[in-house]
């Protein structure tokens, strides 16, 4: 378990008290699939088209203000990278 928010380019504790690196740059994507109730997906989807955001986007900044370590490069994605 982790006693410190996670912070890209910094060191979190682990459990055992030893210190990790929290560099997520070049850490695989991986699928996350849940299932909803049909009104929280609308709300989603509504939401996504309001905002103009995907909603990857907003599950992802709505995990991070739980406390979930997410970055700002997490939520822009691979696909929204700019080069």
């Amino acid at each position: 378990m982790i006693n410190r928010t996670a912070v890209e380019g910094s060191s979190v504790s682990t459990s055992s008290g030893k210190l990790r690196s929290t560099n997520f740059h070049d850490e695989p994507e991986v699928p996350l699939q849940i299932t909803v109730p049909k009104h929280v997906k609308r709300a989603i989807d509504l939401k996504s088209v309001e905002t103009g955001r995907t909603r990857r986007a907003l599950v992802l900044e709505a995990l991070r203000e739980v406390g979930v370590p997410v970055t700002d490069g997490d939520i822009a994605g691979r696909r929204g990278a700019k080069q």
